[in-house]
């Protein structure tokens, strides 16, 4: 038995991302033995959070959170030269509500979604 803090995620607990148990483990006839930690640990320059898009989630008009993810092409209305891989959050995020939520706050890309444990 696992105490809920434990095994719940909601407490803080439970698996995340590459941490999830396999739904059918094997065992190894010869396991190996991995190698010893290094002393001198390295931090990422620009570390990353694991995020998730909100569930279902479109805009009102259709575009879902992969399509905010693309950048702007010549085929949008709203085409311009400067304009970065963001600029869909930057000109569409905050419109567009749909179930109670704008890309900006439903979709990882656009600086929304939801991080465990946070």
């Amino acid at each position: 038995g696992n105490t809920a803090s434990a095994a719940c995620c909601v407490c803080g607990g439970g698996f995340y991302g590459e941490n999830v148990p396999s739904s059918s483990p094997t065992m190894s006839a010869e396991p190996s033995i991995s190698a010893a930690p290094t002393g001198n640990p390295s931090i990422s320059a620009s570390p990353t959070d694991l995020c998730f898009d909100i569930e279902g989630w479109s805009d009102s008009g259709g575009g879902d959170c992969a399509w905010y993810g693309r950048p702007v092409g010549d085929d949008d209305y709203y085409y311009e030269e400067n304009l970065d891989q963001f600029a869909r959050c930057k000109i569409f995020g905050a419109d567009y509500e749909n179930m109670g939520f704008v890309a900006n706050e439903a979709c990882c890309v656009c600086g929304g979604g939801i991080l465990p444990n946070s």
